[in-house]
């Protein structure tokens, strides 16, 4: 009988199949995997499980299920004399089903609706196909979203529900593999009677014997293949999570002695990225499925970020669409950045993100940002974009906001800031910093547009409204609506950071002064810099000064360093070095602040610049001191009248309960209010997008519904930016 007779008469009559997970410690785990494996399997019909307890020191296997779950007959527990090792118990198991072809399972994994039967059905698809290997969030080649990387699963979508989208998309292409991935690997038996068992000897504890089965069998004249209609959940490294490291270096030094061109045919097969319409399809879907139940489509046009750096580290801005994007849930939000190449239009979706790139050459803003596709847009920053064509598709649009982050709209060099590093007044970009007065017109006749055109204008500080109103346009549409914190302190945390502030400065206990954020040129770094080597005031106060963040300037700095630190542990940070105040020395106005914001959320008063929204946010409260003009004498006046008058420093420190700070939720509130207001949500999902990033057909599911939208032109030169 020739191999494909052989294929023929399997896909009639197919072997049973002996599921076998190797299980040492981590029981509840293997849990979760037996359910979910009981929960999608036709344990009576097709497959019977073999749970191979490998002596843990942690227990029985079998007397842990006992209480937790009533197993089927089909279960069979193998529990070894003594600890083998993950092969050795491999191979017990295959050994007990002689008959049986073989699904090696990790017990970490989690299975979903009708993953035997696909991955079956792909084994006997093609006579030479010796292993399927499924789609999973952590499996290197077979990793989904991010290829060769660990991924987490969506937010948004429980495991059974996302596995049932990647079986939407799948074409299959059943593609081949330069080995099977070990999480879950569907064996043929025929490989096992024809190339042996695991190589236990070799590869013992564990990693590698997969692959070297695969370069056995390959030797044979069999392939491996991907099994694109079926997702499996991996947690990941739950057995050896100890010694991965130690046993994959051991391990790949044998692997490549006994198969050299292992690593090459890996490494080749990584950088082709064969995989990639896979990945593509599955992303089509995801859009397609976060688009129902939405109220529409929200864009972000951004020049960094928000999530991935493109020129930069990630920013306040940046930070800032983050927040709307997680806390702004009932749209669908796509960010837009621009170089001098084109577009990143970027999807927004269940924690993760998928980007298109569009060639400028073949593609305008007006075509990508159609209110078609885009119910709304938020505009964020406009640096990268051509700022003539972005106003006029904005105004062709109709349905756009604008944030006000920095002065970038007014002054080309972004923060009113003259070369010496001092404030200008927003009218002497010619006499001053030497730009024609062409520029400066055209630049401020087209923020003039845009702004008279948006729906609003929101600023994050009265400041900022007047500034900009001093150059251009009037108010009529500015809205004040301020940042917001990831972890606002509660009422009581708050008095309790009041309560416990540090001792009374004195001769013989220091005033402690906090530098906090990364701290460059115009945030005042040559005068901070200056400051912290000033040990000791004139009435003898001695001073300490710390920086939690990063500093970026001339000079050497005497601070003691703290290092940097992530929103989420900045107030925990801040209550552990326990200041007196916090400096801002500014040298230009600031449109916020949230380094003011984290500070007066741990309690601590705030030394501020006279300019822009962090003076106006003191002056407002009384929860800190505004130098008249940032110098080092006027800084050392004020530090000297806080040593020297405790009571005022304590109002002014009790007065910290009057600053306002928002949550990211308060802060959004006002954000979608407007977004909802000239939205209606759709009773079916716009396939604009797809028609503008160009993808090909996505099966019965997408074009069964293609008629709800006017065919237009497919975008010419776009393609995903980056390999998925």
């Amino acid at each position: 009988m020739d191999r494909k007779d052989r294929s023929l008469q399997l896909k009639e009559n197919p072997r049973r199949v002996a599921i076998i997970i190797p299980v040492y410690g981590a029981f509840q785990y293997t849990l979760a995997c037996l359910q979910s494996v009981i929960k999608h399997t036709e344990l009576l019909h097709s497959a019977r499980v073999f749970l191979v307890d490998d002596c843990a020191p942690i227990g029985d296997l079998k007397a842990y299920l006992a209480d937790k779950i009533t197993l089927p007959a089909q279960v069979v527990i193998l529990r070894n004399p003594k600890n083998l090792g993950f092969v050795a118990s491999c191979n017990r198991a295959i050994r007990e089903c002689q008959e049986d072809d073989i699904l090696l399972l990790n017990s970490d994994t989690e299975v979903t609706p009708r993953w035997l039967e696909k991955m079956r059905k792909a084994a006997y698809s093609n006579g030479d196909i010796g292993t399927v290997t499924p789609l999973t969030n952590n499996g290197v080649i077979c990793s989904f979203p991010n290829f060769c990387e660990d991924n987490e699963l969506p937010d948004g979508l429980d495991l059974d529900e996302y596995a049932n989208i990647v079986e939407a998309a799948a074409m299959p292409y059943y593609h081949t593999l330069p080995t099977a991935v070990g999480f879950c690997m569907f064996i043929k038996r025929e490989v096992i009677t024809k190339v042996g068992l695991l190589d236990e000897e070799n590869f013992g504890q564990g990693y590698g014997e997969e692959n070297d089965l695969c370069c056995r069998a390959q030797a044979a004249g069999y392939r491996d293949i991907l099994d694109d209609s079926t997702f499996v959940y991996h947690k990941g490294s739950m057995s050896f999570k100890e010694s991965k490291k130690e046993l994959c270096e051991r391990n790949s030094k044998i692997l490549a002695a006994k198969h050299p061109h292992y690593f090459g045919n890996v490494s080749s097969f990584c950088g082709a990225n064969p995989l990639r319409e896979v990945r593509e399809r599955i992303w089509d879907h995801l859009l397609l499925r976060v688009s129902r139940g939405k109220r529409g489509a929200l864009l972000h046009i951004i020049h960094n970020g928000p999530y991935k750096q493109h020129y930069h580290t990630l920013g306040g801005t940046e930070l800032h669409v983050q927040d709307l994007i997680a806390n702004c849930p009932d749209f669908n939000h796509w960010s837009m950045v621009c170089d001098a190449r084109g577009f990143f239009l970027t999807a927004h979706l269940y924690g993760f993100s998928r980007e298109f790139f569009f060639d400028a050459k073949h593609n305008s803003l007006a075509k990508v940002m159609t209110s078609r596709a885009f119910d709304f847009i938020h505009v964020h920053h406009t640096r990268g974009f051509p700022f003539k064509e972005l106003v006029a598709a904005l105004k062709e649009h109709g349905s756009y906001v604008v944030s006000l982050h920095d002065f970038f709209m007014v002054c080309p060099r972004i923060n009113l800031m003259r070369p010496d590093l001092t404030m200008c007044n927003g009218h002497e970009c010619t006499s001053t910093c030497g730009y024609e007065e062409s520029v400066i017109t055209e630049l401020r006749s087209q923020a003039q547009l845009l702004l008279s055109n948006a729906k609003r204008t929101f600023a994050f500080s009265r400041s900022t409204k007047s500034l900009y109103f001093n150059i251009v346009a009037d108010d009529s549409n500015f809205t004040v609506n301020p940042h917001g914190l990831l972890h606002k302190s509660t009422e009581e945390a708050l008095e309790r950071h009041i309560q416990s502030g540090p001792a009374r400065p004195g001769k013989d206990s220091p005033l402690k002064i906090l530098v906090l954020g990364h701290v460059a040129p115009h945030k005042g770094s040559r005068l901070l810099a200056e400051l912290s080597t000033v040990k000791q005031l004139g009435n003898g106060t001695p001073l300490e000064w710390h920086l939690l963040g990063k500093f970026h300037g001339a000079g050497e700095p005497e601070f003691i360093e703290h290092g940097e630190y992530t929103r989420e542990e900045v107030t925990e940070k801040i209550t552990e070095i326990n200041p007196h105040l916090s400096v801002m020395l500014a040298v230009c106005p600031e449109t916020y602040s949230l380094s003011v914001d984290e500070t007066l959320n741990a309690g601590v008063p705030v030394l501020s610049s006279p300019f822009g929204a962090p003076a106006e946010r003191i002056r407002a409260s009384g929860a800190g001191w505004v130098v008249p003009v940032v110098s080092k004498d006027a800084v050392l006046d004020i530090l000297t009248r806080v040593s020297e008058n405790w009571m005022d420093y304590c109002i002014v420190r009790h007065n910290v309960r009057r600053a306002v700070v928002l949550s990211v939720v308060e802060m959004a509130k006002a954000y979608l209010a407007e977004y909802r207001s000239p939205v209606k949500p759709k009773a079916s999902p716009s396939l604009e997008i797809f028609t503008i990033i160009g993808r090909p057909e996505m099966g019965e599911s997408l074009s069964s519904v293609a008629h709800t939208t006017a065919p237009v032109n497919r975008a010419r030169g776009c393609r995903p930016a980056a390999p998925q």
